[in-house]
């Protein structure tokens, strides 16, 4: 029997950690576990996870998720509305259909099919949040502003990744995506490969920070294939070596993962990162720092 872990992104993650804690403890697989997890973060009422998102430049929030298990299977939506729950309509399009991806309408669409509720609102305190942010770029271009031109402001994606007692791995991610971003913008969250990635024999990731970085360096696959020969650990600070190498400038990402013997790691090229971890004690907050 393996060992259960599960590890999550930033401080919020914790809450997901328990949840996903619990279900392991009652024989539930690794995907169960990081779905319910994420959904736990998706209901806290933060501002980068979830239908409480800070909304796009057009006030509308668009959300991303990804779900993957370490057999191959894996699932995605993005650009999608009014979906309370992007994780599980993720986990709907690896299980129900043959697709990897749907976007915007289309994923709508399917959660609709499916019974699940399409029509949840953005929260008052962030479309007055949008709202003041506009006023702001307005100011500052004298006009009416391009989308690129909004300050930008942090966002956290939640990444999870679970080990299993069958010793089988997912990892899984959601976000609302950066805030005031142009509409239509998606990140990595629900990219296979750059924002999740699981593979039996070897581990699996999730990424958090600029999704464009994660993007270009297929940074989770990346980072799961070196944990072939790796620990988690060490796969990690690897993966985000070879991104300091190829974008000398890069710092707004991290990673967490796990590696096929049940060995956790997280990485970053911030100052400092925040993350959550289960590993058979309490659930604790830890921080990772730069390799």
């Amino acid at each position: 029997m393996a060992r259960c872990v599960v590890i999550a992104t930033w401080e919020f993650g914790l809450e997901g950690v328990k949840t996903a804690m619990n279900q392991l403890k009652n024989g539930e697989t690794a995907v169960n576990a990081v779905e319910l997890g994420i959904m736990t973060v998706e209901s806290l009422g933060i501002r980068s996870v979830g239908i409480s998102g800070l909304p796009n430049t057009d006030g509308e929030v668009e959300l991303d998720a990804s779900i993957m298990s370490d057999d191959g299977r894996a699932g995605g939506v993005a650009a999608v509305k009014g979906v309370e729950h992007p994780i599980s309509l993720a986990r709907k399009v690896m299980e129900l259909t043959p697709h990897v991806l749907l976007v915007g309408d289309g994923a709508r669409k399917f959660a609709k099919a499916l019974g699940m509720r399409v029509d949840a609102k953005p929260s008052e305190q962030a479309i007055k949040q949008w709202a003041a942010a506009k006023e702001e770029a307005m100011k500052a271009t004298r006009e009416a502003p391009d989308p690129w031109y909004w300050a930008q402001v942090s966002h956290d994606t939640v990444g999870m990744v679970a080990m299993d007692t069958n010793g089988n791995l997912a990892a899984g991610a959601s976000t609302s995506g950066l805030a005031y971003k142009m509409p239509g913008r998606v990140g990595d969250t629900p990219i296979i490969g750059a924002g999740v990635y699981a593979r039996s024999g070897y581990g699996a990731a999730a990424a958090t920070g600029v999704g464009e970085i994660a993007i270009r360096n297929a940074l989770t696959y990346r980072a799961v294939t070196l944990m072939k020969d790796l620990p988690a650990k060490d796969a990690l600070d690897e993966a985000l070596k070879e991104v300091r190498l190829r974008e000398p400038r890069s710092k707004e990402i991290s990673l967490v993962g796990i590696d096929h013997m049940g060995n956790w790691g997280a990485a970053t090229l911030r100052e400092q990162f925040p993350f959550a971890l289960w590993d058979g004690q309490e659930p604790l907050l830890l921080r990772a720092f730069p390799p």
